[in-house]
């Protein structure tokens, strides 16, 4: 009997899988009024990526707060748990999981979020019965751009590396799945490409990709 080794489709959420980009947007601009902080699109994009308790640690150091991180990570969370309800799913992003599920790939979300609230929104949006498989910012001691979140991702999914296809939007996620040697995608951003990535425009590009993928 042949035996198919699995593949893994491994997704983040914010501004991939989930539309919440704008979200966050907003989120952040009302910490920086709340700190008295600079808020520019330039210093929300270089926080994209990394969890938030990493993000609160990366603030206090850049502009010498005199706060406790984890009291700044604390009220993020605040203000993100107040907008979060607004984020619905990305244009295409079922169509996607439809595709991956038919052609049997082990979908997994790879998020900086908390696992609680990424299952949340998973259940929310309607895709929790096609993304069983969870790993959130709170499942590792390294997030992106470490390795960890995605090898975490290929633990669970049992799928080797080279058969899985990360699917990211900042920098800092794909340089992750790419130092965990996974093939790995780009999608909707203009922030620089990673060594190694490919960038596609929309889920609507890398479903075509995993279709071609999936053939024998």
């Amino acid at each position: 009997m042949n035996h198919t080794p699995p593949r893994a489709l491994l997704l983040d959420m914010d501004g991939t899988l989930a539309d919440s980009l704008g979200i966050m947007r907003l989120v952040f601009a009302r910490l920086m009024a709340e700190l008295g902080l600079p808020d520019t699109d330039q210093a929300f994009d270089s926080l994209n990526g990394p969890p938030l308790w990493q993000c609160a640690k990366i603030l206090v150091a850049r502009h010498g707060l005199g706060l406790e991180a984890a009291a700044i990570h604390r009220r993020w969370l605040d203000i993100l748990d107040e907008e979060y309800p607004n984020v619905r799913a990305m244009d295409g992003a079922r169509e996607l999981l439809d595709e991956a599920h038919a052609r049997h790939w082990r979908c997994c979300l790879v998020t900086s979020a908390g696992r609680a609230m990424a299952r949340e929104w998973l259940a929310r949006s309607g895709l929790a019965p096609l993304v069983p498989l969870v790993v959130g910012g709170d499942d590792v001691a390294r997030g992106k751009p470490h390795p960890d979140p995605y090898l975490a991702g290929l633990a669970l999914t049992g799928a080797a590396a080279g058969d899985s296809l990360a699917v990211e939007d900042s920098p800092a996620g794909a340089m992750a799945a790419l130092a965990a040697s996974i093939p790995t995608c780009l999608v909707g951003s203009h922030q620089p490409l990673p060594d190694g990535a490919r960038r596609l425009a929309s889920l609507a590009e890398v479903r075509d990709l995993l279709v071609s993928r999936s053939q024998p």
